[in-house]
């Protein structure tokens, strides 16, 4: 399903390079997500999106906020303002920049 849409401009079709950390949390990720999906069994939406709710459907945006602020408190960086395009429902590409770009952004 993911991702939604064409990209708004052509600088925005592209690939990135995560890396090796990111890389391996990604693949924990999908691990975990299969022992959801097993867990969920036919209330599984399987949505497409790379980070999901316990269903399988995209995450609601007040967590995915909850969730970015709680990682930057931890991590002891200073609080930014999600903009509103990066707590929508977004595939793993999208997700994976927003975060780094925030973080670069409290850095």
């Amino acid at each position: 399903m993911p991702p939604k849409g064409a990209p708004k401009s052509g600088a925005g079709d592209r690939t990135i390079a995560p890396d090796a950390v990111t890389v391996a949390d990604i693949r924990r990720h999908r691990r975990e997500q299969g022992t959801e999906r097993n867990s969920a069994g036919d209330a599984w939406v399987g949505s497409g999106f790379e980070f999901t709710d316990e269903h399988g459907g995209p995450p609601h945006s007040a967590d995915v906020t909850y969730a970015f602020h709680l990682i930057a408190y931890v991590a002891g960086l200073l609080p930014v303002r999600l903009p509103e395009t990066c707590i929508m429902p977004m595939s793993g590409r999208n997700a994976w920049s927003a975060v780094v770009s925030g973080l670069k952004m409290s850095a």
